[in-house]
């Protein structure tokens, strides 16, 4: 398997995990009172542009030559890394609120 087929792997692993930790979190905000709704429905439509943004990357990826791909990965790094910080910051609401 070559870098680009491991690291396309690699990040279909963490989006399906974070979709699920996402859809979790939609279902915490259906029970949540009124207050904190919206505060998660916000945080919610900002995780659904990070999470299209790192899937548009990853096709990029996907589609990328061999040599093409590297290139794209600092910028699809950072867009997991945005993505990440954003359901780390919703997790750390649900769970205190």
């Amino acid at each position: 398997m070559s870098k680009q087929d491991n690291f396309i792997a690699k990040m279909n692993s963490r989006l399906d995990e974070w979709n699920a930790e996402l859809h979790e979190l939609e279902a915490r905000a259906e029970s949540a009172e009124a207050y904190a709704r919206d505060k998660y429905q916000h945080a919610l439509e900002e995780l659904r542009e990070k999470r299209g943004a790192a899937e548009v990357k990853l096709e990029e990826i996907r589609h990328a030559g061999e040599e093409a791909w590297e290139d794209l990965r600092d910028d699809a790094e950072r867009t997991w890394t945005a993505f990440k910080t954003a359901l780390d910051a919703l997790r750390d609401f649900s769970d205190h609120s």
